[in-house]
């Protein structure tokens, strides 16, 4: 049973650059969110077999906005998911998987 239709399934395929396609596999696994069942899963009851719980266009809003809160601090930067220093990856990801993490509680608790 199929308790949410996934975006991925409602939505066209899109183009990601390289970049982008690491940035979202290493969010992925940053997030436990890999079909595989070797990794505990945040997958209870969206999906209906052991797939993803995000949708890739969901993984790059969530990469975008951390990008946006590095570029909204001093020293202001205009990065972008292709064209920030390798230095700072770490960084965006972990904002990433904050946002993530904050959608999802925001959608647990039925705020929205």
């Amino acid at each position: 049973m199929i308790v949410l239709e996934s975006i991925a399934d409602s939505m066209d395929e899109e183009t990601y650059t390289p970049t982008e396609k690491k940035l979202m596999h290493k969010l992925r696994t940053m997030l436990k969110d890999l079909p595989t069942k070797n990794l505990r899963s945040l997958n209870t009851l969206v999906e209906s077999s052991h797939g993803e719980r995000w949708s890739d266009s969901q993984l790059i809003i969530y990469l975008e906005m951390a990008i946006g809160d590095i570029n909204a601090e001093p020293p202001y930067t205009n990065f972008s998911l292709n064209n920030f220093p390798s230095a700072i990856e770490t960084t965006v990801v972990l904002g990433a998987t904050v946002f993530a993490l904050i959608s999802e509680a925001v959608l647990q608790v039925g705020w929205i």
